[in-house]
């Protein structure tokens, strides 16, 4: 076992015994992708969390009260109110700011639709998710290229034969597996850098990855040079019965759609 899912493990126990701060502390050192999805799961776990409240055991003294002089309460500016955080510019400076940030997410919007763009026509005309990339066929990135050619469905019991420690799938959910094959063709290929994959339902819902699962031949812990090739696992949580439309992928500004596998 890699000295990664180790450290995995280990953070799923600590988290299973509510030891959140030692898990936080763990998984910090560890460099992984679902590292990070867990911090942001205990994040979100502890903020739910109420905030224990001091006991003062001696009485307080009272404090004075300044009569003469009045605090002023800043206000957060436009930007702290869109941002979350508290901004004592003056009002144009913060609509300014606003802008900017909102003409930057475009601009990446449109070179992200650019890119998918020339991709698909890379592809034949192939790739969106009226026009998937057929089962067999190689999705070609300007990274490299994807297959996807095997599914397990269900995979429940073979997700839990992985490692004793993968739960259950959520109740009306199921494990599914699918193998992806890659070719790299750029200096370096690192899937769980690289990659966003999603199963994507009848109704253009996309479904991702369990938050905690440890896998065998895991696609996450592979990595390829220019030239060579990997192959790997990759599990997904998704509602029983429901037909799979489409695999998304996405590498880097680039997005395609592959048809599944049958099982």
């Amino acid at each position: 076992m890699s000295e990664v899912k180790e450290q995995m493990l280990r953070a799923r126990e600590l988290i299973q015994q509510k030891q959140y701060d030692e898990a936080r502390l763990l998984l910090m050192t560890i460099d992984h992708d679902k590292a990070r999805e867990w911090l942001a799961q205990l994040d979100r776990i502890q903020q739910k969390q109420p905030t224990p409240q001091p006991v003062v055991s001696q009485p307080v003294a009272p404090q004075p009260v300044n009569v003469t002089v009045k605090e002023k309460r800043k206000v957060p500016g436009c930007l702290g109110i869109s941002l979350g955080v508290g901004c004592g510019a003056p009002l144009f400076f913060c609509i300014g700011l606003i802008v900017i940030v909102a003409v930057i997410a475009a601009v990446i919007q449109s070179q992200k639709e650019d890119a998918t763009e020339k991709i698909v026509d890379a592809n034949a005309g192939h790739g969106t998710l009226e026009n998937p990339i057929p089962v067999g066929q190689w999705a070609a990135f300007t990274g490299g290229q994807v297959t996807a050619q095997r599914i397990v469905r269900p995979a429940t019991e073979m997700v839990e034969g992985f490692n004793q420690f993968n739960s259950n799938p959520a109740t009306g959910a199921e494990y599914v597996l699918l193998w992806f094959d890659l070719r790299c063709t750029e200096d370096r290929c690192v899937p769980r850098v690289d990659l966003k994959i999603r199963l994507v339902d009848s109704a253009g819902k996309q479904w991702g990855e369990p938050t905690i699962v440890m896998l065998d031949d895991d696609f996450d812990d592979t990595d390829a040079v220019s030239g060579a090739a990997i192959g790997g696992w990759q599990a997904f949580e998704y509602p029983s019965n429901e037909p799979i439309q489409a695999i998304w992928i996405e590498w880097g500004d680039e997005t395609l759609y592959l048809l599944p596998p049958t099982a």
